[in-house]
Order: C-alpha cells, then sequence, then structure tokens
C-alpha cells in the first residue's frame, strides 16, 4: 500500500513539474507574440509617417559622419594576407568580405595568416570561430611567428613552453569566440548567439579593426525558431551581417565553404547552404592550393571595386601564404622540387631493377 501511494506521488510530482514547464512554454510563447505584435505597430506607424523629404538636421549630420569615417577607413587599408592582396581585396571599415574554399583547402589557415598580418600592423582582431580551438588558432599563430611547422605531435617541451609564454601577449591582440565560449554551448553556431556577439560590438562600443567568421555556414541553428531550415538561418546572418558591417568601424571577413560536387559549378552555386549570401558581399574570393606546386591560387569571383587582376598565386612557405618572389620561398621550393624529383628517380630505378630480375 505504502509503495502504491509513494508511486502516486511520484507521478502526481512529475505531472506537477509538467504543468509548470508547459505554463512557463506558453508565458514565453505569449511574451514572444505580444512584442512581435507591438513591433508590429510601431513600423506600421513609422511607414505611415516616414517624412520623405523633410529638412532633417540629425539624418544630415549622420550622413556626413559616415561618408568622413568611409573616407578615413579608405585611406587607412590594412595589408590583407601580404601586401600582394592591397589593390585587390578592400580590407577595411564597412566592407564585408569573403574567402571560399573546398574542406581541407585552407580556410582556417587562411583565416591565421589574416590574423598574424593584422597583430604585424598592430591591429586587433576578433576571431568568432565554430571550427577551431583557441589553442590551436593562438598555436598556429605563435608558429607562424617564430617561423616552425605546425606540427603539434613533434613540438619539443622548449617549444610547448615558449607557445604558453606567447598567450599573454597573444589576447592582448586576438580575442577568440568559439561555441563553448565561457561554457556556454552555441555562441557561434546559433543565430541568437552569433547576433549576441555583434550586439555586444555595437552597444557596449568594443573596438576591434578586424572581425573574423571562420566559418559561417556553421551558423544554422536558431533557438526561437528551430523549424528554420539551415539556409533559411543563413539569410537571416546574411542580413544581419550586412547591417553590421554599415555600422562597425572594421572589415568583417567570412571563410566560406564550397561545395566540391555541386552541380551547379558556379561560386555562387557552390556556396554552401545559402547561395544569396554572395550578393551581399564587398568583395568574394576562391583559395585553390596547388600543392604539388607549393603555391596557392587567389581567384576574384566578386569586387564592388575597380581592380586590374583576377587572380593570382601566391607561395606557401611555413604556413604563410607569401610572394612567389620571396627568396627563402624560391630556395625552398626549389630544394622541395628537386628533393621530390630524386625520390621520384630512385622509384623508377628500383621499378627497373625488378624488371631486369
Amino acid at each position: 500500500m505504502k509503495r502504491i501511494q509513494e508511486d502516486f506521488e511520484r507521478r502526481m510530482e512529475e505531472e506537477s513539474t509538467l504543468l509548470s514547464k508547459k505554463r512557463q512554454i506558453e508565458s514565453i510563447r505569449i511574451e514572444q507574440e505580444y512584442d512581435r505584435i507591438q513591433r508590429s505597430k510601431e513600423e506600421s506607424q513609422f511607414y505611415s509617417n516616414m517624412g520623405i523629404g523633410e529638412d532633417d538636421p540629425e539624418e544630415l549630420d549622420r550622413l556626413q559622419r559616415e561618408n568622413t569615417e568611409f573616407f578615413e577607413a579608405s585611406k587607412t587599408r590594412m595589408s590583407f594576407i601580404n601586401d600582394e592582396f592591397m589593390d585587390v581585396v578592400p580590407f577595411f571599415a564597412k566592407q564585408l568580405l569573403l574567402i571560399g574554399a573546398e574542406t581541407g583547402q585552407g580556410k582556417s589557415t587562411t583565416a591565421a595568416n589574416i590574423i598574424y598580418t593584422c597583430l604585424r600592423q598592430g591591429k586587433r582582431c576578433l576571431l568568432i570561430t565554430n571550427e577551431e580551438n583557441p589553442t590551436d588558432v593562438y598555436n598556429r599563430i605563435v608558429c607562424l611567428i617564430k617561423g616552425w611547422n605546425y606540427d603539434p605531435k613533434n613540438w619539443a617541451e622548449e617549444q610547448k613552453n615558449e607557445m604558453n609564454s606567447f598567450y599573454v601577449h597573444l589576447r592582448k591582440y586576438i580575442t577568440i569566440i568559439d561555441d563553448n565560449y565561457k561554457k556556454h554551448r552555441g555562441v557561434t553556431t546559433t543565430y541568437e548567439g552569433f547576433c549576441g556577439i555583434l550586439d555586444n560590438l555595437l552597444t557596449h562600443d568594443v573596438k576591434f579593426d578586424a572581425v573574423l567568421v571562420d566559418y559561417v555556414q556553421k551558423i544554422n541553428v536558431s533557438i526561437k525558431s528551430p523549424t528554420k531550415k539551415g539556409w533559411e538561418i543563413l539569410r537571416m546572418v546574411t542580413d544581419r551581417l550586412t547591417s553590421f558591417k554599415n555600422e562597425y568601424m572594421a572589415p568583417v571577413v567570412l571563410l566560406a565553404q564550397l561545395h566540391a560536387d555541386a552541380e551547379d559549378k558556379s561560386f555562387e552555386g557552390r556556396l554552401k547552404g545559402y547561395h544569396g549570401m554572395l550578393e551581399a558581399m564587398t568583395c568574394a574570393v576562391e583559395l585553390r592550393p596547388d600543392k604539388q606546386g607549393y603555391r596557392s591560387e587567389w581567384i576574384i569571383k566578386k569586387s564592388r571595386w575597380p581592380i586590374e587582376q583576377q587572380g593570382f598565386f601566391t607561395g606557401w612557405f611555413n604556413g604563410l601564404f607569401v610572394s612567389e618572389k620571396n627568396d627563402k620561398y624560391q630556395k625552398w621550393k626549389k630544394d622541395k622540387l628537386m628533393s621530390r624529383a630524386r625520390n621520384l628517380m630512385e622509384v623508377q630505378d628500383g621499378e627497373i631493377d625488378k624488371l631486369g630480375t
């Protein structure tokens, strides 16, 4: 009898808890619907009395101020990866840039190179990542600074200790927000988390010289609208980024994934998730590594700025994208190619010996 009573009380408690949760959910739903109705009323009132054509001193002041800021930003554009990009990629405020590459073709390496170049210019960067662990990013940067290969399994203890000592300095210039930022999941993969980061930058006037997102298509979930599809979330993200880049005085760089086997072979067709993302970009570039040639090809797919070239190559040396004219790179590449040729000749000689026996 006692057991029956305990089971009954347990079920009653569970039902009470469930009922309480349902009430909370209904309360949240009502609040959200009320907010939506209020916003709709406010928008209707504004649209019905927009004051088009009226003299508005505040609006004039805002336009003049933003225009002055834009001219100043365009005059002080930063170096993007290396100096070869200066006249190709508009790396200054109010620009939304996209670097597209296929899986494993160098998106995170590109982000590290951009941050490294900014660091050398004394600039501060914010990296919003859902791809890399913060320690991996910091270690990549240290390797670029020291000229080390990024090969964690072969690092000596001295190298590991030196990396730790670099963290104190790097964190003054590089802030990394990952998907478990301050032990809170979904910061960089949900629409609400991502918008929260952008809103914080604007509301609290947090200054960075560049904002990077690695990579944008992983922002594909909405907490408030869980039934929305990935491409719908990306469309919302694109709209939010478009307004953000006009408000925040720093360029925004998106690392994006391209489909290797998409039926539509155009750049836009290969953009994973939401193809319309390209329309919002100031400049879009495709990265294609040439691993046999120890170099990378950069193809300009879109630019709102006049450019003289539609693509070029950079060398690949110690984790850095460098000019193909770089003396150290040329010597290193020559040695690599000669070593490969010797290895190939040894293999061929071995095959000939086998045939002879």
